[in-house]
């Protein structure tokens, strides 16, 4: 049976083929439908049949968004995300901190915020889409480069070794991501110190007068790994 028969996401299978494969093997051609279809599953195969791509490829697979259960402060305060925009040929990350999740004009939102000399900013301008992608503690040291290092002079996407793949408007996310909302921009606003209610903000987050730049985004698609 061939990969393009087994109802996975077309960015998957288009992944799946550029490295080289096309016929599933028996025990992937019985998992991942069941996976798919939300059945628990037990297999048993020799090494090297492919198991791991049985499990994997449907843990990918595309979710709704609304059907999400995480702590958004838990995963974008502690966690980290990456903002990435651009192409997938072409493209940059930074690391935050600051952002949020929830309904906005009727529809999945995710709110994220950039300081005007970050790199990525001309990305995430000069682009429809952007992505959030949010990581596991094995990635601590990566986001942690991502964060403190610029575009302009590392290419940090090939020293972190992250897989760029495509989701919708052709934005760039990352494979090894636990969690990517891949977010259609909607709304862009600077800060402007004159709107600050608590007049101590101003002087303890920007002591630069560097102001974030505010975007929001519709959440068009959801990936995450089960």
């Amino acid at each position: 049976m061939k990969f393009e028969e087994l109802n996975i996401d077309e960015r998957i299978l288009r992944a799946v083929e550029d490295m080289g494969f096309e016929e599933a093997s028996p025990i992937q051609a019985n998992a991942i439908p069941a996976v798919l279809e939300g059945r628990d599953v037990v297999g048993q195969a020799q090494t090297g049949t492919g198991k791991t791509a049985a499990y994997s490829i449907p843990m990918l697979q595309k979710i709704d968004p609304k059907t999400l259960t995480v702590n958004p402060f838990t995963l974008i305060g502690d966690q980290w995300m990456l903002i990435t925009a651009g192409t997938p040929e072409h493209c940059n990350t930074m690391t935050a901190s600051w952002g949020g999740v929830g309904v906005l004009w009727a529809e999945p939102s995710a709110t994220c915020y950039i300081r005007p000399q970050r790199y990525t900013k001309e990305f995430v301008d000069n682009s429809d889409y952007f992505t959030l992608c949010f990581f596991d503690e094995s990635y601590r040291k990566a986001l942690n480069l991502c964060g403190s290092t610029s575009g302009r002079d590392v290419d940090k996407i090939k020293e972190c070794g992250f897989t760029v793949q495509a989701g919708a408007g052709n934005a760039p996310y990352f494979a090894e991501a636990e969690l990517v909302l891949v977010c259609k921009k909607r709304y862009v606003q600077p800060m402007k110190p004159e709107c600050f209610t608590d007049e101590t903000i101003d002087g303890k987050f920007y002591p630069q007068k560097d102001y974030h730049v505010m975007y929001i985004g519709q959440i068009v698609e959801a990936y995450q790994k089960g």
